[in-house]
């Protein structure tokens, strides 16, 4: 069959959201089906991607459309043009312009449709007027007749069944086989000086990943910060703060890393710490726990169905709460251990390549 994958972006661009139509690219190529990934020409601040001939990668032929407005930064306006596919698979983008059109254009195709709840919080008047009627009028007229819906969590799954859907999969994001490889921990001591415990956290630099919240106590917490990710404007506003407090010995700005520097940084760190506002799923926090390493994020999104244990969450806003679990994983080992172990487990279990892989041509077949 022809499926083609329509996403707000793909490789060079990389990340937690991306890494999901990436994968879903992936099975699709290696089910020896006919792939063409559809998306934007753009990175998510608007600068041009260079394009390459032939614009493919990893054997995935990839064809990028213009993009017309950058509305936010995930948000763009730009419309993908098909040829005749058999199924069409909207990931990610819900209430983005690009997702109805690609509805209206899908003439014979089967549509499927990933939408990755749940969507930003921080909304102003006119935008929460625009969900309300949107959702429950455009959206859910789509939603109702896409063949398949694809959730990553059971409260995701629970949205799409409020918004009519006939069809829900749950089809959580993956981790590669090399994620659970260790890492060179002393490669990475020796990199970046650094003496002692150590918290990490990964994400590209948005104010949505919430890195204030790590920042504002740590000077309570004797440990280093790693806060890798894409470093952005919001990076410096970090910096300004960091200097404010007089933390600028306790915190290391890497910026992007890639898999190896990845796997370097999992394998030093003592804990991983999501503190992001919102997040569909948290492939970050996965990824630690593929590393065996304890980690907190906040109760948010499908975070609460992703962690090892509940005492792993904490509450956005609540830094008694942060402090007092990091300093319990960072100076009680055995617990820490028992917690990675656990992670490890689970993210095998639930977040391997393969279990993805299966669940997804299932639906192909069905459909």
């Amino acid at each position: 069959m022809k499926i083609n994958v329509v996403t707000s972006f793909f490789w060079p661009v990389s990340g937690d959201v991306e890494d999901y139509p990436y994968n879903i690219a992936r099975i699709v190529k290696e089910s020896k089906n006919e792939l063409e990934v559809l998306t934007t020409d753009v990175w998510p601040d608007g600068k041009k991607i260079e394009r390459q001939n032939p614009d493919e990668y990893k054997g995935m032929k990839i064809k990028r459309f213009k993009c017309f407005a950058n509305l936010t930064w995930f948000v763009k306006l730009w419309f993908p043009v098909f040829e005749n596919p058999d199924i069409i698979h909207c990931c990610g983008g819900f209430r983005h312009p690009h997702f109805l059109a690609s509805f209206l254009k899908r003439k014979n195709a089967k549509f499927f449709i990933s939408p990755f709840f749940p969507m930003h919080p921080k909304q102003g008047l006119l935008q929460k007027l625009y969900v309300k009627i949107g959702d429950w009028t455009i959206n859910r007229f789509i939603v109702k007749r896409a063949n398949c819906c694809f959730a990553e969590t059971e409260m995701e799954k629970k949205w799409l069944e409020s918004l009519g859907a006939k069809k829900v999969v749950i089809l959580p994001n993956s981790l590669s086989d090399k994620a659970f490889v260790k890492g060179d921990k002393k490669r990475f001591f020796k990199k970046y000086k650094i003496k002692g415990k150590i918290i990490f956290s990964l994400g590209r630099h948005v104010p949505i990943k919430n890195f204030e919240e790590i920042i504002n106590v740590l000077k309570d917490i004797d440990a280093t910060l790693v806060i890798g990710g894409e470093t952005t404007e919001y990076t410096e506003k970090l910096k300004l703060l960091i200097k404010e407090l007089k933390l600028e010995k306790k915190v290391i700005f890497p910026g992007f890393m890639d898999a190896n520097a990845k796997a370097d940084a999992y394998s030093a760190c003592d804990l991983f710490v999501l503190s992001s506002i919102r997040e569909s799923l948290g492939t970050v926090v996965i990824e630690a726990m593929a590393q065996e390493k304890p980690v907190i994020a906040t109760n948010t999104g499908g975070l609460n169905e992703v962690v090892p244990d509940k005492f792993c969450l904490y509450e956005q806003g609540n830094l008694d709460e942060l402090r007092e679990k990091i300093n319990l994983f960072l100076n009680d080992k055995k617990f820490a251990r028992a917690i990675g172990i656990k992670g490890k487990k689970k993210a095998i279990e639930k977040f391997s390549f393969k279990k993805m892989k299966e669940k997804y041509l299932g639906a192909i077949k069905n459909a």
